[in-house]
């Protein structure tokens, strides 16, 4: 083997193990000439076992509950509906909402119960008696239903507001 043939293979071998350590490196495998901190006396052994106890003193028991027990589900108040009725389509159904700018869910509501309250309000400033918001999973030939039952029960375009904006309901 001449000088040169050595010079490329010790540069490749040099190359390889550069190219592994990187390699490993961003694998999370240590690789080098040690893998703990300090100079191998007992007072850094001694500082890694601490920080392995801390860390099994932060852990989480396997036995904790993922949910509390006495968490209490709070569902937001009825909404005032003198003015207004605040309906969210979902799926083929329907679900009375605040009558806040992001409406909250309720509870579920039927066709009747809707066409009930939307003849017992006012109608706000601008005259709509019902804003209609759908969920992501609002089929359309729920949403067209209810326009019509809306329609059917009087309500002109002008008090129907159809609000295209897809709302996620917290319940």
């Amino acid at each position: 083997m001449g000088k040169t043939s050595r010079k490329i293979v010790i540069t490749g071998a040099t190359i390889a193990t550069v190219s592994l350590a990187l390699l490993f490196s961003q694998l999370g495998i240590p690789f080098g000439l040690g893998t703990g901190t300090g100079d191998g006396n007992d007072e850094s052994s001694q500082t890694d076992t601490t920080d392995l106890e801390n860390t099994k003193a932060v852990a989480p028991s396997p036995t904790a509950p993922m949910f509390p027990e006495n968490q209490t589900n709070v569902k937001p108040e009825k909404p005032d509906t003198s003015e207004l009725i605040s309906v969210v389509v979902v799926g083929t159904g329907y679900r009375w909402a605040t009558n806040d700018q992001s409406p909250k869910s309720v509870e579920e509501i039927t066709l009747d119960q809707i066409i009930e309250k939307v003849k017992q309000s006012q109608g706000n400033a601008q005259g709509v008696k019902a804003r209609v918001f759908h969920a992501g999973s609002a089929l359309p030939s729920a949403e067209n239903q209810l326009i019509e039952a809306l329609k059917q029960a009087g309500l002109s375009d002008e008090a129907i507001l159809f609000d295209q904006r897809i709302v996620d309901l917290d319940s």
